[in-house]
């Protein structure tokens, strides 16, 4: 998980070449660009399961700028304040990048057929902290009259196998299960 944020750090300083007259610079953002939406991907597809309970699927996401993260969180009326202080930061951010993908989010079905959802889009949101990864951005709604509560993969911190992790986080249905530290390994004797 620490790639995605390498990377997306520098996606974020090649975005301003876009606007360059340079071909090589245009096409060394967009090969930059590829390769973070390529990064997100995989930090999705290894959390989608574990936090929604259904399957990614690359083909249906797409990079985008802060304006248009910006611009979907308004469309949809998502309330900002409810989501971590960091994550507000990111979306106001006008350098941030994200990756929306179409179908990914599960949302109660209004056909009435109990138990069946209808999957609606989300963002995945690359998070410049030392414990949270990444997060994901829905209009999920209230589950089954409760609120939604902050539901985290994985653990943050250095771990056994020498790493350092960090968690991809939501706001979900209870129980709450936050991003916790990660285990410390017993020393091997000298």
């Amino acid at each position: 998980m620490k790639t995605v944020k390498l990377i997306a750090t520098l996606i974020l300083a090649s975005f301003p070449l876009l606007g360059c007259g340079s071909e090589q610079s245009r096409f060394q953002a967009e090969v930059a660009q590829e390769v973070a939406k390529r990064l997100m991907d995989r930090e999705a597809e290894r959390s989608v399961p574990k936090l929604f309970d259904t399957n990614f699927e690359s083909s249906r996401s797409t990079l985008i700028e802060a304006p248009e993260l910006q611009a979907w969180v308004r469309d949809r009326k998502i309330d900002t304040r409810a989501l971590p202080v960091h994550v507000q930061e990111a979306i106001r951010n006008k350098r941030t990048i994200a990756l929306l993908v179409e179908d990914v989010i599960p949302k109660a079905s209004t056909s009435g057929s109990g138990g069946r959802f209808d999957l609606g889009p989300g963002v995945f949101l690359p998070i410049f902290d030392f414990d949270m990864g990444g997060f994901w951005i829905h209009d999920m709604g209230p589950c089954n009259g409760s609120d939604l509560v902050q539901v985290c993969t994985g653990c943050s911190g250095i771990g056994c196998d020498g790493l350092a992790h960090t968690c991809i986080c939501t706001r979900g249905c209870p129980p709450e299960k936050p991003c916790p530290p990660c285990k410390t390994c017993p020393q091997n004797g000298p």
